[in-house]
């Protein structure tokens, strides 16, 4: 530990006014979703059960991008979706054959005002085509 350190907050800092700028940084960081972890597909041209929902709190604009874990390709990319907003059914941008696919969907967080990149999320899932 460097011996000039002191223990607490700096003279003249308004210890409520930092933590409200902390807690503001760190919402605007976080990214809020919803997605179904099994969507199923009744063959790989139809829609599918997808339930991508970006909730009304989060504040960001959300693309969805969701890539096969065993090849990293991308089969599905959605518009932006607004806050309070969701996807319930969608056709995946390519076919796949009958059977089950491990993937893994990436939500893509924007700023509502400037549109600018502010990070992802993801979540695993299992797509699930029918025929």
């Amino acid at each position: 530990m460097d011996a000039n350190a002191v223990s607490g907050v700096m003279p003249g800092v308004d210890r409520q006014k930092r933590m409200a700028e902390l807690q503001e940084k760190l919402d605007d960081s976080l990214i809020a979703f919803s997605v179904n972890t099994n969507p199923v597909f009744a063959d790989g041209g139809a829609e599918g059960n997808v339930l991508i929902e970006n909730p009304e709190q989060n504040e960001k604009l959300l693309i969805a991008e969701i890539y096969l874990d065993d090849t990293g390709e991308l089969v599905y990319r959605s518009d932006a979706i607004p806050p309070g907003a969701y996807i319930a059914c969608a056709r995946l941008d390519q076919s796949l054959s009958r059977g089950d696919y491990p993937a893994t969907v990436y939500l893509k967080g924007y700023a509502l005002d400037t549109e600018t990149y502010i990070g992802q999320a993801g979540a695993k899932i299992e797509i699930h085509v029918e025929n």
